[in-house]
């Protein structure tokens, strides 16, 4: 790279290895340790060829350098090629080095600078429209647009103390949708990954800003390309959840000024090509005068070329945070309402049911609500766990401890025949739940700890959603299907004005969650399959429930479709939902980038997920309670759970 300014050190390319067949990396090197015979850039991208740029000096910040063309994961032979021509600091206090990839072709450095700008690295060649901006200038993209090969990854070059070394990552560490992203910064500035920074030093990135501004996520989360085709189609499907049309047309507007100012900025680049071209032709002739002249003109379209560029970036940024919060299109099967009161109820149970027992009713020692009778037994301590948390913490002590054990074990148990189960992180990064479609719209609800961009989990599906990201699977180990209890966080921001005595309303609770990728075509089965499971446990343990098929006004955001379970608490008179079981079509898996290959050949293809809560375990534990309480004050547990109580199923009333 090239501004025409001294920057410390020379920077030295070693061999750079990426892609399927990773080969080993070598570190960077000072200018006096790199030799005529060391100027070698090797990238292999998978079953092509790849060009090697030899790292020489230039002039008036033009790219001269000529490209050899070498056979995939190939070194250039020594001393073939053209050689790197090493001066002095006191001569020249600059050196060029271009990574050529699958046909990229290179663009000198634009503007002038005391430092040279930090560059993003980034190359997806699975990735038919990627355009991967490598510096102020430089820029990669596919020669002929054809999916080929796996992610180039290039690890962060330090052109002053060249503290760190040239790397590569395999694969399976690769960053979200196959893109390894770091910071080249020329100064003695330290970038840290995934940051970025500017010519006169500042840096700024996802742990300087408001996360919501930072550009974390370039895909669409509904199809874009759907949106351009039929927006009339998209905006009556998401009319169906109470989306106004007007939000499907400023996204149109936003991506049609996008992708104009996207073509400005291409035609500026094409002219900046062109006129560097004129400028080598010209020097070659011997014209200094008329280079000297084209490249001033060169620069000043470079100039205007980068102000496109920064305002095709912004309105980039709109658009994508327009999609960000623009929820699922709704399965055509789900029933249309505005609200909960539209929910249909489609199923009821009771233990007898199928012997011909009535719906049951509760005597009043059954009416009792769970938090008195935790108070009374002991088992549950909400002035203590204020004490320790804050409100709506409760603690959970001697047998009502042990009780919520072993629900979870006695779920992770009947879930284990076919859900690998998993115990994930209790904190995700901010990318992680972009993934699900808690955020942007649900950061209200979420626990932050902004010094170290985490967030405290909602729920499972969060991690588990993105066990995958950025990967492609083969379509023959599809469905994936993994099981986890967590403890899960929220802040019930919405709480106000409603009950939040005992457990109906907490802070923090335990939950076993089941997810699965799938196919399209296996969607409805995996659906049904996690439906069906909670409908079992809730039956194991013989808990009075009901099932709604929520209307399209009720839908979480991300759901295409869901059905909630929610058991009855007779204490409390009331249902309590304690499962949602979804299916989010291919919202998720956009958003997280998981995609799978098809078996009979062909462009890989979005996965669908789903998700249900088997179960949880707060309001679980509360309707066990209440159900089961005595005439006599103690508590009668369900007998599946025996193996997990010692065989004791009786909490005595002291």
């Amino acid at each position: 790279m090239d501004d025409g300014h001294a920057i410390g050190h020379r920077l030295g390319l070693g061999h750079l290895v990426g892609g399927q067949q990773h080969r080993h990396a070598s570190g960077t090197l000072l200018a006096d340790e790199l030799s005529d015979r060391d100027a070698t850039v090797e990238i292999d991208a998978g079953g092509r060829l790849v060009e090697e740029q030899d790292p020489r000096l230039a002039d008036q910040g033009q790219c001269q350098a000529e490209p050899l063309l070498l056979a995939t994961g190939e070194t250039a032979p020594r001393g073939v090629g053209l050689s790197l021509e090493i001066e002095s600091a006191e001569q020249r206090g600059w050196l060029q080095g271009v990574v050529i990839v699958r046909g990229i072709e290179p663009e000198c450095l634009g503007g002038r600078h005391d430092r040279v700008d930090p560059a993003l690295l980034e190359h997806d060649a699975d990735r038919a429209d990627q355009l991967a901006v490598l510096g102020n200038g430089i820029e990669s993209e596919d020669g002929d647009g054809s999916l080929v090969g796996s992610p180039v990854p290039l690890k962060g070059l330090d052109g002053g103390g060249l503290a760190r070394a040239v790397g590569t990552q395999e694969g399976e560490h690769l960053s979200v949708a196959h893109v390894e992203i770091e910071v080249v910064d020329g100064g003695l500035v330290s970038v840290a990954h995934d940051e970025s920074g500017d010519a006169d030093g500042s840096v700024h990135g996802p742990h300087a800003t408001d996360w919501l501004e930072a550009n974390y996520y370039p895909w669409p989360v509904i199809d874009l390309h759907k949106v351009r085709a039929d927006p009339k189609a998209i905006a009556q499907a998401l009319a169906r959840r109470g989306v106004s049309a007007d939000e499907v047309e400023h996204i149109v507007e936003l991506d049609l000024v996008h992708r104009s100012l996207l073509q400005r900025q291409e035609a500026l680049r094409s002219e900046v090509k062109a006129l560097s071209k004129e400028v080598g032709q010209a020097r070659k002739a011997g014209d200094d005068e008329k280079a000297s002249a084209l490249a001033d003109q060169s620069r000043s379209v470079g100039d205007e070329e980068r102000e496109a560029a920064a305002e095709a970036e912004m309105a980039g940024t709109a658009l994508r945070q327009a999609l960000l919060v623009l929820p699922n299109i709704p399965s055509k099967d789900a029933p249309d309402g505005a609200g909960p009161d539209d929910n249909l109820e489609i199923k009821r149970w009771w233990p007898g049911q199928v012997d011909g027992a009535p719906e049951p009713t509760y005597a009043e020692h059954q009416k009792v609500p769970h938090w008195e009778v935790g108070e009374q037994l002991g088992l549950l301590d909400m002035e203590r766990g204020a004490r320790l948390a804050g409100s709506m913490f409760p603690l959970y002590r001697g047998v009502g401890a042990r009780l919520l054990r072993a629900l979870g074990a006695f779920a992770l148990d009947a879930h284990g025949d076919a859900y690998e189960e998993i115990r994930p992180p209790t904190f995700a990064l901010t990318e992680t739940l972009l993934s699900t479609g808690h955020l942007p719209k649900f950061s209200d609800e979420a626990y932050q700890m902004e010094r170290d961009d985490l967030w405290a989990i909602p729920t499972a599906e969060v991690p588990l959603t993105s066990m995958h990201r950025g990967e492609i699977v083969p379509e023959a180990v599809l469905p994936i299907r993994f099981t986890a209890q967590t403890a899960c966080f929220r802040r019930e921001a919405g709480a106000a004005g409603r009950d939040t005595r005992g457990l109906l309303r907490v802070h923090e609770f335990d939950k076993v969650e089941l997810f699965a990728y799938t196919t399209p075509a296996q969607a409805r089965a995996a659906h049904l399959d996690i439906l069906e499971r909670a409908e079992g446990l809730l039956q194991a343990l013989g808990l009075h429930y009901r099932v709604l098929d929520l209307c399209t006004g009720d839908l979480g955001a991300s759901s295409a479709r869901t059905f909630d379970l929610e058991v009855y608490a007779p204490g409390c008179e009331r249902w309590l939902e304690v499962s949602s079981v979804s299916w989010f079509s291919d919202y998720q898996a956009r958003r997280a980038q998981v995609r799978f290959r098809p078996a009979a050949g062909g462009s890989p293809e979005l996965c669908h997920t789903v998700n249900g809560s088997a179960l949880a375990w707060a309001r679980i534990w509360a309707a066990v309670v209440e159900q089961g309480r005595q005439a006599d004050g103690s508590v009668v547990l369900p007998e599946v759970l025996s193996p997990y109580l010692g065989g004791t199923l009786v909490i005595p009333c002291p």
